[in-house]
């Protein structure tokens, strides 16, 4: 932006006069007292922390006979929060400037509180850089339902596009909120005055602790309290729950008894929210699911058949479809009509059976088998150089022996373990193709 401005060295030609005139009349940046601004120089540490003391409004707080009244300020305020003590004044680092800058946005500004012969001020908590700049208000508060579910109901009476927080209900935007409920969130929201809503813009940190783990990793759950191996620190952890906690399995609350065959699923995982950090698990996640080989898709009449078992078919049509969602093994939605023969899914019901989640695999490797172990009560395959574990879900299933040696297709399912296989004799595939599942060869 071009504009003349008051520096000697800055003259309208120069790229950056405009913002430096802007900042200069705002009396946020100053030159020296030569006339000069020195565009091209670093600006140091304790400048960074002056212009912001002024652009927030505070410079009248500060003591002029302090030499270190800018930064005590600023530390008063909360703008240095997070700042190392080891800055020095000659030297400003990118990494605090963002911290100072993202500190700076939802600090209370300080404005005229009176005219007059004594002027005074004050802060208005209402008035912070993000309302006046950005239109954007701050607030903390645990997400209590989304379009779903409430965290106490399996039914929260909210669209897909709103949830609710702290009481108060939302539009969720473009945020991520949905991903945390259960949560004591900070977020900023606008107001959409021209719909009469408050939307979400962002979700700017997350205030709770969460912990996640496999089900075969839990060793024990009993007395509300989980104990899980750790893999990695090869020793148990243990997790203490809520006496009032909220439980969500597979998407929807679980409002009734809770059978402890709930808390400890046979396949999925469990995922634990404090949101009050006091070491309390207040909410607890429980994905379980099924694993499914498609065996052919009616596209009209919106069924799933299962190759191995009847009662595992899934009529699409009689679930809403907000109630409904369909991934692929990276996570993008896809629609029903994009699933295959030959695929393997993972299929999670709600205990209501009202919400089902689909997870769908199309991935397949064809080779032979040339070796197998069994580690950790887990079968693994050796298919050319690769090894590959056999599914979770398989010792519910059918059982056919796999002889070392065979070339065969084998169908993974969405975590990459080896659900299904298909001989590659052509005879076999024309006459009926056999997809079997695995295990290790008996004597």
């Amino acid at each position: 932006a071009q504009r003349q401005t008051d520096f000697s060295d800055v003259d309208a030609a120069n790229q950056n006069a405009g913002y430096i005139a802007a900042m200069s009349d705002r009396n946020v940046l100053r030159g020296e007292p030569n006339g000069w601004f020195y565009p091209d120089r670093l600006i140091t540490y304790e400048e960074a922390v002056a212009a912001l003391v002024r652009l927030l409004g505070y410079e009248p707080a500060v003591d002029p006979k302090n030499s270190s009244g800018y930064s005590k300020i600023a530390a008063s305020i909360g703008l240095l929060n997070g700042i190392s003590n080891t800055e020095e004044a000659d030297t400003l680092s990118a990494a605090a400037l963002l911290v100072m800058v993202y500190n700076a946005l939802d600090i209370p500004l300080m404005v005229t509180d009176r005219y007059g012969s004594e002027q005074t001020y004050k802060k208005d908590k209402g008035r912070t850089l993000l309302t006046e700049v950005f239109g954007l208000y701050s607030e903390e508060g645990r997400v209590e339902a989304t379009g779903g579910t409430a965290l106490t109901h399996p039914d929260s009476g909210l669209k897909k596009d709103q949830v609710k927080i702290s009481g108060r209900i939302y539009q969720t935007g473009e945020s991520s909120v949905l991903n945390y409920l259960g949560h004591r969130i900070r977020f900023l929201y606008q107001e959409r005055k021209e719909i009469g809503e408050r939307e979400i813009a962002c979700v700017g940190k997350d205030l709770s602790r969460s912990v996640s783990f496999d089900a075969e990793e839990i060793a024990s759950f009993s007395d509300s309290v989980y104990t899980v191996w750790s893999e990695d620190d090869k020793r148990t952890e243990r997790y203490k729950l809520a006496a009032n906690r909220d439980v969500i399995y597979n998407g929807r609350s679980v409002a009734y008894l809770i059978e402890n065959h709930v808390y400890w699923p046979k396949t999925g995982k469990v995922r634990l929210v404090d949101f009050d950090r006091d070491g309390i698990y207040d909410t607890i996640f429980v994905h379980e699911y099924i694993t499914m080989f498609v065996d052919s898709v009616d596209i009209e009449e919106k069924i799933l058949y299962d190759r191995f078992h009847a009662d595992r078919n899934i009529h699409i049509a009689d679930i809403r479809s907000e109630n409904l969602t369909i991934k692929d093994d990276t996570g993008a939605l896809i629609d029903f009509e994009q699933i295959a023969p030959k695929q393997v899914a993972y299929a999670g019901w709600s205990q209501d059976h009202e919400m089902l989640e689909l997870t769908v695999s199309n991935q397949k490797v064809t080779g032979t088998v040339s070796g197998m172990i069994k580690e950790d009560e887990r079968i693994y395959f050796t298919i050319g150089e690769t090894r590959y574990p056999l599914s979770r879900d398989i010792e519910q299933q059918e059982k056919a022996k796999l002889q070392l040696g065979e070339e065969r297709i084998f169908y993974l399912d969405p975590a990459g373990a080896v659900f299904a296989s298909e001989a590659l004799d052509k005879e076999e595939i024309q006459t009926a193709v056999s997809y079997t599942h695995l295990t290790l060869p008996t004597n």
